[in-house]
């Protein structure tokens, strides 16, 4: 599970294409505090694609049904998001999720 970001990279990274959005897709694990994996990058090493991957990763993972539990509803979604702002997750990326989904 934890080597799914690898492969992501190494697949996408075999066609022309998608090669320049391999690393971004490879780093959506990645968090501002270097907690993340498979790389173990943080804060400035983090580019600006990859810091909203991450965001929009979680709140999806969040909000979407799993054969194990059903998904949150947007608010209780967002509060844990939210409370991951500044430490885990960029907290620009986090305020434009914000924006997007209150326009929907």
């Amino acid at each position: 599970m934890r080597r799914h970001t690898e492969y992501t990279a190494e697949i996408l990274g075999r066609i022309a294409a998608f090669v320049p959005i391999a690393g971004v897709a490879a780093a959506h694990h990645e968090r501002l505090d270097g907690s993340g994996y498979h790389l173990g990058l943080r804060g400035s090493e983090l580019g600006r694609a990859a810091r909203a991957l991450a965001v929009a990763d979680m709140y999806e993972a969040l909000t979407a049904d799993r054969p194990y539990r059903a998904g949150l509803d947007r608010e209780p979604a967002l509060a844990i998001v939210r409370a991951e702002a500044g430490t885990k997750l960029c907290p620009v990326s986090v305020e434009a999720l914000e924006r997007s989904l209150a326009d929907s």
